[in-house]
């Protein structure tokens, strides 16, 4: 063990046996920030969704459905950010919203996510086992640190979101998650 002066000394494991599974692949790769990580992302996404032949929404209105395009579209691919280590739903969402032409930025937290989406007039409400979703529509969990999660409701219906088992986007008619909200667009009619 190494240790470090400061406040007081603490050790630091130095035998790559006593480092954690996960920190060792951390520290095999290069070191990338979330901008440079998040970037390529949007790109390779927005290739493959032209590749599909989903192109950007014209315009804000033809976001609901493009993003529910999109999300269908990009079941079974791996849509994290490196730097979120493909635990994040909140990146995986806000890159298909960036990737479709929304005014949002990617992110990997859920709440900063939601505050995006407020702050641009997404109309929220409560979601129950009577709320009627359109394709397009972005279902979240609270926003208790623990269990957070938000998808995407499909022009299937699923809700497509990342799943961290798998580490890829899939599209479901159940999650486990208890989502509680409902976002949608601000030009979708009522």
């Amino acid at each position: 063990m190494a240790e470090l002066e400061g406040d007081g000394k603490r050790e630091l494991p130095v035998n790559p046996a006593q480092v954690p599974e996960k920190l060792q692949v951390d520290l095999a790769q290069p070191d990338r920030s979330f901008s440079d990580g998040a970037g390529a992302t949007l790109k390779n996404v927005s290739s493959q969704l032209v590749e599909k032949g989903i192109m950007p929404a014209m315009s804000s209105n033809d976001i609901p459905q493009t993003l529910a395009q999109a999300a269908k579209a990009m079941e079974g691919s791996n849509l994290g950010i490196p730097a979120d280590h493909g635990l994040s739903s909140a990146s995986s969402v806000s890159t298909l919203l960036k990737a479709v032409g929304a005014d949002v930025r990617q992110t990997m937290a859920i709440p900063d996510l939601h505050k995006q989406l407020t702050e641009r007039n997404w109309q929220e409400s409560e979601y129950n086992a009577d709320t009627k979703l359109r394709p397009g529509d972005l279902l979240f969990t609270s926003m208790d640190p623990n269990g957070r999660n938000v998808g995407i409701v499909g022009e299937d219906g699923k809700v497509y979101s990342h799943n961290f088992r798998v580490g890829k986007f899939v599209g479901r008619e159940q999650w486990n998650s208890k989502f509680v909200s409902v976002m949608r667009a601000p030009t979708c009619e009522e």
